[in-house]
C-alpha cells in the first residue's frame, strides 16, 4: 500500500520510533503504541515513513520517523467515509460529525475521507474533537477535477455548523480547495520537500509517500 499523507498507522512497539531530538515528556506520559501516529509529509527515507504524534492538546505534535517493517495497520482518511466508522459511537449529535454525515449523503467526484480530529478520532474510539471543532477533508486528485465538479459539495458546505476545510492531494503534494478555486495560476502546494507556488499541480508524476 502507497501511504498518503494523513494516513493513520499503528505500529508494534515505540522502538520503531525515531525522533531528531530527545522524547519530550508528554509522549512518554501519554503516547501507546496501540495509537497511530499520522504521515506527514517530508523527504523520503530508506525504510521509513514520516509521520507525527498526536497529544491531547493542539501544541502537543511531536515530529518522527517510523520503521516500516513495523507498521500493522493503516487507516486511510477515505476508509471511514467507505467504512461509516461514525456508526461505532454515540457521537452523531457532535455537530462535526453530523456535517460529515450529511456531507457523506453527496456524489463526490473523486475519492475524499476525513482527516484531522474527527477522522481520528473515528478511527480509533479516542475522542480528540471538541464542541466547535473544524471539519478537516481530503479529497485524492491525482487526476485534474473540473471546478464544476464540488459545486454542490460547496454549496452544502454554506449551510453546515462547522468550518470546513478541504484539502487536495495532487501528484505534486497538497493543495486546499479554495485556493484552486480562486487563484488556479499561482496556487500554493504543500510538497515533501516544503511549500511553493504552481499553476499546475497535476503536471508531476505522483509522488510515493
Amino acid at each position: 500500500m502507497q501511504l498518503t499523507p494523513h494516513d493513520l498507522v499503528w505500529i508494534d512497539t515505540l522502538d520503531a520510533l525515531h525522533l531528531s531530538d530527545a522524547m519530550p515528556e508528554w509522549v512518554k506520559q501519554t503516547y501507546r503504541h496501540n495509537l497511530p501516529v499520522v504521515v506527514r509529509r517530508d523527504q523520503k527515507r530508506e525504510g521509513l515513513i514520516a509521520a507525527g504524534i498526536r497529544g491531547k492538546l493542539r501544541s502537543e505534535r511531536q515530529a518522527c520517523w517510523v520503521e516500516t517493517d513495523h507498521i500493522i495497520k493503516v487507516v486511510q482518511p477515505h476508509d471511514i467515509i467507505d467504512a461509516q466508522y461514525w456508526q461505532h459511537y454515540d457521537w452523531n449529535h457532535l455537530p462535526v460529525v453530523k456535517s460529515l454525515i450529511q456531507l457523506a449523503e453527496i456524489n463526490w467526484p473523486q475519492s475524499w475521507g476525513v482527516t484531522g480530529s474527527c477522522g481520528y478520532s473515528l478511527a480509533t474510539g479516542h475522542m480528540a474533537m471538541r464542541a466547535q471543532s473544524d471539519l478537516d477533508l481530503q479529497v485524492i486528485s491525482f487526476n485534474r477535477p473540473e471546478p464544476d465538479d464540488f459545486k454542490l459539495i460547496l454549496k452544502a458546505i454554506e449551510n453546515l455548523p462547522v468550518r470546513v476545510d478541504i484539502q487536495l492531494e495532487t501528484p505534486s503534494g497538497g493543495v486546499a480547495l479554495n485556493d484552486w478555486l480562486k487563484h488556479p495560476e499561482h496556487v500554493l502546494v504543500k510538497s515533501n520537500t516544503g511549500p511553493y507556488l504552481s499553476s499546475d499541480p497535476w503536471s508531476q508524476t505522483q509522488p510515493e509517500a
